[in-house]
Protein backbone atom coordinates (compact mmCIF):
# COMPACT_ATOMS: atom_id res chain seq x y z
CA UNK A 1 0.00 0.00 0.00
CA UNK A 2 3.34 2.04 0.52
CA UNK A 3 3.74 2.38 -3.38
CA UNK A 4 -0.05 2.89 -3.93
CA UNK A 5 -0.22 5.55 -6.27
CA UNK A 6 -3.20 7.26 -4.37
CA UNK A 7 -5.32 10.72 -6.15
CA UNK A 8 -7.23 13.51 -4.59
CA UNK A 9 -9.58 15.03 -7.34
CA UNK A 10 -11.08 18.14 -6.07
CA UNK A 11 -8.17 19.91 -3.18
CA UNK A 12 -10.62 21.86 -0.50
CA UNK A 13 -10.42 21.70 2.78
CA UNK A 14 -11.38 18.88 3.26
CA UNK A 15 -9.53 17.13 0.96
CA UNK A 16 -6.02 18.75 2.58
CA UNK A 17 -7.27 17.23 5.48
CA UNK A 18 -7.07 13.74 4.44
CA UNK A 19 -4.06 14.33 2.45
CA UNK A 20 -2.11 15.59 5.99
CA UNK A 21 -3.46 12.29 7.18
CA UNK A 22 -2.80 9.99 4.39
CA UNK A 23 1.31 11.64 4.43
CA UNK A 24 1.36 11.29 8.04
CA UNK A 25 0.39 7.99 7.93
CA UNK A 26 3.43 7.25 6.07
CA UNK A 27 2.88 7.49 2.41
CA UNK A 28 5.17 9.10 0.69
CA UNK A 29 4.46 12.75 -1.21
CA UNK A 30 5.62 11.14 -4.52
CA UNK A 31 2.78 9.14 -4.58
CA UNK A 32 -0.01 11.47 -4.23
CA UNK A 33 -1.65 13.32 -6.78
CA UNK A 34 -4.26 16.60 -6.16
CA UNK A 35 -6.15 18.09 -8.84
CA UNK A 36 -8.26 21.15 -8.31
CA UNK A 37 -9.29 24.09 -10.98
CA UNK A 38 -7.70 26.88 -8.43
CA UNK A 39 -4.41 27.39 -8.67
CA UNK A 40 -4.53 28.99 -5.66
CA UNK A 41 -5.08 25.67 -4.29
CA UNK A 42 -2.93 23.80 -6.21
CA UNK A 43 0.16 25.85 -5.01
CA UNK A 44 -1.09 25.76 -1.52
CA UNK A 45 -1.46 21.92 -1.42
CA UNK A 46 2.28 21.24 -2.99
CA UNK A 47 3.74 23.89 -1.06
CA UNK A 48 2.71 22.16 1.93
CA UNK A 49 3.06 18.85 1.31
CA UNK A 50 5.51 18.56 -1.71
CA UNK A 51 2.59 16.29 -3.63
CA UNK A 52 2.17 16.83 -7.74
CA UNK A 53 -0.40 18.87 -8.75
CA UNK A 54 -2.79 19.30 -11.91
CA UNK A 55 -5.35 21.03 -13.31
CA UNK A 56 -6.52 17.76 -15.10
CA UNK A 57 -8.53 15.38 -13.14
CA UNK A 58 -8.01 12.74 -16.40
CA UNK A 59 -4.58 12.95 -15.82
CA UNK A 60 -4.32 12.18 -12.11
CA UNK A 61 -6.19 9.09 -12.49
CA UNK A 62 -4.24 8.24 -15.12
CA UNK A 63 -2.23 4.81 -12.83
CA UNK A 64 -4.70 5.41 -9.93
CA UNK A 65 -4.56 2.78 -7.03
CA UNK A 66 -7.22 4.87 -4.79
CA UNK A 67 -8.88 7.42 -6.04
CA UNK A 68 -10.55 10.33 -3.19
CA UNK A 69 -13.67 12.08 -5.04
CA UNK A 70 -12.84 15.32 -2.89
CA UNK A 71 -15.04 17.62 -5.42
CA UNK A 72 -18.59 19.53 -4.45
CA UNK A 73 -21.60 17.08 -4.86
CA UNK A 74 -22.92 18.97 -7.45
CA UNK A 75 -19.95 18.57 -9.56
CA UNK A 76 -19.35 14.78 -8.94
CA UNK A 77 -21.29 13.79 -12.16
CA UNK A 78 -19.13 15.88 -14.31
CA UNK A 79 -15.97 14.74 -12.47
CA UNK A 80 -17.37 10.69 -12.65
CA UNK A 81 -17.64 11.53 -16.81
CA UNK A 82 -14.10 12.71 -16.84
CA UNK A 83 -12.45 10.03 -15.22
CA UNK A 84 -14.73 7.16 -16.78
CA UNK A 85 -12.67 6.88 -19.89
CA UNK A 86 -10.02 5.98 -17.32
CA UNK A 87 -8.76 2.17 -17.27
CA UNK A 88 -7.38 3.00 -13.70
CA UNK A 89 -10.41 4.90 -12.58
CA UNK A 90 -12.69 2.08 -13.06
CA UNK A 91 -10.85 -0.65 -11.73
CA UNK A 92 -9.29 1.46 -8.55
CA UNK A 93 -10.10 1.84 -5.38
CA UNK A 94 -13.20 4.69 -5.17
CA UNK A 95 -13.45 6.86 -1.75
CA UNK A 96 -16.05 9.32 -2.14
CA UNK A 97 -16.38 12.61 0.74
CA UNK A 98 -19.44 14.27 -0.87
CA UNK A 99 -22.15 14.25 1.45
CA UNK A 100 -25.33 13.15 -0.57
CA UNK A 101 -23.95 11.30 -3.35
CA UNK A 102 -25.54 7.51 -3.40
CA UNK A 103 -23.03 4.93 -4.04
CA UNK A 104 -24.89 3.55 -7.33
CA UNK A 105 -24.67 7.02 -8.86
CA UNK A 106 -20.98 6.64 -8.65
CA UNK A 107 -21.05 2.33 -9.63
CA UNK A 108 -23.37 3.53 -12.46
CA UNK A 109 -20.63 5.44 -13.91
CA UNK A 110 -17.54 3.16 -12.97
CA UNK A 111 -19.44 -0.25 -12.72
CA UNK A 112 -16.47 -2.33 -11.89
CA UNK A 113 -14.74 0.14 -8.76
CA UNK A 114 -14.77 -0.50 -5.34
CA UNK A 115 -16.41 2.45 -4.35
CA UNK A 116 -16.66 3.26 -0.25
CA UNK A 117 -18.48 6.23 0.26
CA UNK A 118 -17.28 8.12 3.56
CA UNK A 119 -18.59 11.06 6.18
CA UNK A 120 -15.17 12.18 7.20
CA UNK A 121 -14.89 15.08 9.62
CA UNK A 122 -11.93 18.00 9.87
CA UNK A 123 -10.58 17.29 12.74
CA UNK A 124 -8.86 14.25 10.70
CA UNK A 125 -5.88 16.63 10.09
CA UNK A 126 -5.15 17.07 13.73
CA UNK A 127 -5.54 12.96 14.28
CA UNK A 128 -8.40 13.20 16.06
CA UNK A 129 -11.47 12.51 13.26
CA UNK A 130 -14.10 10.37 12.41
CA UNK A 131 -14.30 8.58 9.14
CA UNK A 132 -18.31 6.89 8.70
CA UNK A 133 -17.93 4.91 5.59
CA UNK A 134 -20.20 2.66 3.93
CA UNK A 135 -19.21 -0.09 1.12
CA UNK A 136 -20.50 -0.75 -2.00
CA UNK A 137 -21.30 -3.67 -4.22
CA UNK A 138 -17.65 -4.09 -5.18
CA UNK A 139 -15.81 -3.14 -2.33
CA UNK A 140 -14.26 -5.79 0.31
CA UNK A 141 -13.32 -6.24 3.41
CA UNK A 142 -9.63 -5.57 2.50
CA UNK A 143 -10.64 -1.77 0.79
CA UNK A 144 -12.32 -1.24 4.22
CA UNK A 145 -8.69 -2.29 6.04
CA UNK A 146 -6.45 -0.07 3.29
CA UNK A 147 -8.94 2.74 3.75
CA UNK A 148 -8.26 2.40 7.26
CA UNK A 149 -4.75 1.62 7.54
CA UNK A 150 -4.35 4.77 5.38
CA UNK A 151 -6.36 6.73 7.65
CA UNK A 152 -6.33 5.12 10.90
CA UNK A 153 -3.85 7.16 12.61
CA UNK A 154 -5.68 10.17 12.21
CA UNK A 155 -9.08 9.15 12.83
CA UNK A 156 -11.68 6.53 14.22
CA UNK A 157 -13.30 4.53 11.37
CA UNK A 158 -16.98 3.49 11.37
CA UNK A 159 -18.48 1.24 9.33
CA UNK A 160 -22.25 1.68 8.56
CA UNK A 161 -24.92 0.64 6.19
CA UNK A 162 -25.21 3.86 3.96
CA UNK A 163 -28.83 4.09 4.99
CA UNK A 164 -27.01 5.48 7.96
CA UNK A 165 -24.51 8.25 6.28
CA UNK A 166 -27.12 10.66 6.14
CA UNK A 167 -27.27 10.76 10.00
CA UNK A 168 -23.56 10.43 10.60
CA UNK A 169 -23.67 13.81 8.33
CA UNK A 170 -25.84 15.36 11.32
CA UNK A 171 -23.56 14.43 13.93
CA UNK A 172 -19.85 13.27 13.41
CA UNK A 173 -19.80 15.22 9.68
CA UNK A 174 -21.39 18.94 11.36
CA UNK A 175 -20.72 18.22 14.31
CA UNK A 176 -17.19 19.82 14.88
CA UNK A 177 -18.89 23.00 14.10
CA UNK A 178 -21.51 22.77 16.40
CA UNK A 179 -18.82 22.47 19.19
CA UNK A 180 -17.15 25.82 17.54
CA UNK A 181 -20.48 27.64 17.89
CA UNK A 182 -20.62 26.69 21.54
CA UNK A 183 -17.33 27.68 21.81
CA UNK A 184 -17.74 30.90 19.97
CA UNK A 185 -20.48 31.60 22.35
CA UNK A 186 -18.66 30.29 25.24
CA UNK A 187 -15.62 33.31 24.64
CA UNK A 188 -17.66 36.09 24.19
CA UNK A 189 -19.24 35.30 27.47
CA UNK A 190 -15.68 35.13 29.00
CA UNK A 191 -15.38 38.51 27.34
CA UNK A 192 -18.29 40.26 28.51
CA UNK A 193 -16.87 39.06 32.01
CA UNK A 194 -14.08 40.86 31.40
CA UNK A 195 -11.50 38.33 29.98
CA UNK A 196 -9.49 39.90 27.03
CA UNK A 197 -9.53 38.05 23.50
CA UNK A 198 -6.29 36.05 24.01
CA UNK A 199 -7.17 34.77 27.44
CA UNK A 200 -11.07 33.98 26.32
CA UNK A 201 -10.06 31.79 23.63
CA UNK A 202 -7.23 30.00 25.53
CA UNK A 203 -9.74 29.16 28.37
CA UNK A 204 -12.56 27.68 26.39
CA UNK A 205 -10.09 26.12 23.87
CA UNK A 206 -8.05 24.23 26.78
CA UNK A 207 -11.62 23.78 28.70
CA UNK A 208 -13.26 22.00 25.40
CA UNK A 209 -9.91 19.35 24.80
CA UNK A 210 -9.17 18.68 28.49
CA UNK A 211 -13.20 17.72 28.27
CA UNK A 212 -13.00 15.74 25.31
CA UNK A 213 -10.04 13.56 26.47
CA UNK A 214 -11.83 12.75 29.54
CA UNK A 215 -14.99 11.66 27.10
CA UNK A 216 -12.84 9.37 25.11
CA UNK A 217 -9.85 8.04 27.64
CA UNK A 218 -10.08 4.20 27.45
CA UNK A 219 -11.72 4.39 30.46
CA UNK A 220 -14.29 7.17 30.32
CA UNK A 221 -17.67 7.18 32.51
CA UNK A 222 -20.80 8.17 30.84
CA UNK A 223 -21.31 11.90 29.44
CA UNK A 224 -23.93 12.41 32.10
CA UNK A 225 -21.48 10.94 35.24
CA UNK A 226 -18.73 13.34 33.50
CA UNK A 227 -21.33 16.24 33.76
CA UNK A 228 -22.04 15.38 37.44
CA UNK A 229 -18.92 14.99 38.66
CA UNK A 230 -18.41 18.70 37.68
CA UNK A 231 -22.18 19.73 39.32
CA UNK A 232 -22.16 20.36 43.00
CA UNK A 233 -25.87 20.59 44.19
CA UNK A 234 -26.18 24.71 44.71
CA UNK A 235 -22.59 24.85 43.13
CA UNK A 236 -21.22 27.56 40.24
CA UNK A 237 -21.93 24.32 37.80
CA UNK A 238 -25.38 23.80 38.97
CA UNK A 239 -26.65 27.46 38.07
CA UNK A 240 -25.33 27.45 34.58
CA UNK A 241 -26.30 23.86 33.65
CA UNK A 242 -29.91 24.63 35.23
CA UNK A 243 -29.98 27.89 32.83
CA UNK A 244 -29.07 25.69 30.16
CA UNK A 245 -32.28 23.43 31.19
CA UNK A 246 -34.43 26.46 31.48
CA UNK A 247 -33.48 27.53 27.83
CA UNK A 248 -34.11 23.97 26.36
CA UNK A 249 -30.71 23.33 24.94
CA UNK A 250 -31.58 19.75 24.47
CA UNK A 251 -34.56 20.44 22.45
CA UNK A 252 -32.57 22.73 20.65
CA UNK A 253 -29.66 20.83 20.23
CA UNK A 254 -32.21 17.97 18.73
CA UNK A 255 -33.81 19.98 16.71
CA UNK A 256 -30.53 21.68 15.02
CA UNK A 257 -29.21 17.82 14.53
CA UNK A 258 -32.85 16.97 12.71
CA UNK A 259 -32.46 20.19 10.70
CA UNK A 260 -29.24 18.79 9.38
CA UNK A 261 -30.28 15.37 8.59
CA UNK A 262 -33.15 16.62 6.57
CA UNK A 263 -30.95 18.42 4.37
CA UNK A 264 -28.35 15.53 4.14
CA UNK A 265 -31.60 13.43 3.10
CA UNK A 266 -32.74 15.98 0.00
CA UNK A 267 -28.84 16.48 -1.47
CA UNK A 268 -29.36 12.25 -0.89
CA UNK A 269 -32.39 12.46 -3.82
CA UNK A 270 -31.53 15.22 -5.99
Amino acid sequence: MSRARIVFIGSGKMAEALIAAVVSGGVEAKNIVASDVSAVRRDCIKRVFGVSVTADNLAAAKNADIIFLCVKPAQIPDVLDEISVSDAARRALVVSIAAGVVIRSIEKKLPSARVIRTMPNTPVAVGEGVVCLARGRHAVRRDVKTLSRLLGGSAVIVEMPEKMLDAATSISGSGPAYFYYFAEALADAARRIGFDKATASLLVAHTAAGAAAMMSSPNAKSFSDLRADVTSAGGTTAAAIKEFARARLADIVRRAVLAARKRALELSRR
